[in-house]
């Protein structure tokens, strides 16, 4: 432990939405009998009541204001690098806890310390699962994606979605990825693999991490007997101007940063071919808005590969 005898640290990402912060903070704070804790608020300039609120409420909260939105992982690499426990679990501010299960993510990782990182099953508030775990970025997955034919497809068979490992009983599996909104991980871990790429402003940003996580020899590992409740989900829609360029902007950066050039031209090829053919059926000004932004958008990605080759 450390001097400050502080166990487990909770890094909590806040942009508006104050009634799920004090939500999730107010769960977190029953579990207080439980661990040595801390419960550290990074605030990414929310417009709401978020900071007032929390220091209301929940006054023994360290609380971080930036002066602008930062981007969720430079927001939890704030936190992580303030934190004075051994662990830390990187948090949204939409989750909800029905149970403890932090003790167990603790008991998990002290005892196998191969694993470099911990997720669990996420669920809605409706009570059905939400995709928990993810391979990394392929081509033929953005094509599938593109065509829209993982509806048609079982779950995880071409995609990477891991669904065996979701669907199986207790214990640990090893995966590619687990989805961010809970991220368990030791803090020197954390800190030793850099924390979150904050060129990532959102979106994948765990899906480099775990990358990286495992490129240096550990394992990512996923609890599917533990769940929590998630209440946020984006997909990646067209109408959704900001989440679509965002998603976009992430999934190239992540190619461009750990693949073959290559890869990342046919992947921008594949991109222009869909996004071109989108612009000429579809009538809608504000699509077709955001369809230019996104060629706009791979063909500097499809520069800078040319330029690298």
């Amino acid at each position: 432990m450390t001097d400050t005898n502080v166990e487990l640290s909770f890094v909590v990402v806040s942009y508006n939405a104050p009634g799920d912060l004090l939500e999730c903070v107010a769960d977190l704070y029953s579990f207080r009998s439980e661990l040595a804790m801390e419960i550290i608020v990074v605030d990414n300039k929310s417009t709401e009541a978020n900071v007032r609120l929390v220091r209301e409420r929940f006054p023994d909260v360290r609380l971080i204001e930036n002066e602008c939105n930062l981007g969720y992982g430079a927001a939890a690499n704030m936190g992580v690098r303030q934190a004075r426990g051994d662990f830390v679990a990187v948090l949204n501010s939409d989750l909800r806890f029905p149970d403890d299960i932090f003790p167990q993510l603790m008991t998990q990782i002290r005892s196998e310390p191969r694993f470099g990182c911990l997720g669990v099953q996420l669920m809605r508030p409706d009570g059905s699962r939400q995709k928990s775990v993810f391979r990394y970025p392929t081509l033929r997955g953005r094509l599938i994606i593109l065509l829209h034919l993982n509806r048609f497809l079982q779950p995880g068979k071409l995609l990477g979605g891991n669904s065996r490992a979701e669907e199986s009983g207790s214990g640990v599996r090893s995966v590619e990825s687990v989805c961010g909104a809970l991220l368990f991980i030791p803090r020197r871990q954390f800190l030793e693999t850099g924390g979150f790429d904050e060129n990532i402003f959102m979106y994948h940003e765990e899906l480099d991490l775990c990358y990286r996580i495992r490129r240096a020899g550990f394992r990512i590992g996923f609890r599917s007997d533990l769940s929590i409740i998630h209440k946020g989900e984006h997909r990646e829609s067209i109408r959704n101007r900001a989440v679509y360029l965002q998603r976009n902007r992430s999934l190239l950066y992540f190619f461009e940063k750990h693949y073959h050039p290559f890869r990342l031209l046919l992947l921008v090829g594949i991109n222009l071919l869909y996004f071109f053919g989108r612009f000429i059926i579809t009538g809608k000004r504000d699509i077709r808005q955001t369809i230019t932004e996104t060629i706009r958008l791979n063909l500097q990605y499809g520069v800078r590969a040319l330029q690298r080759s």
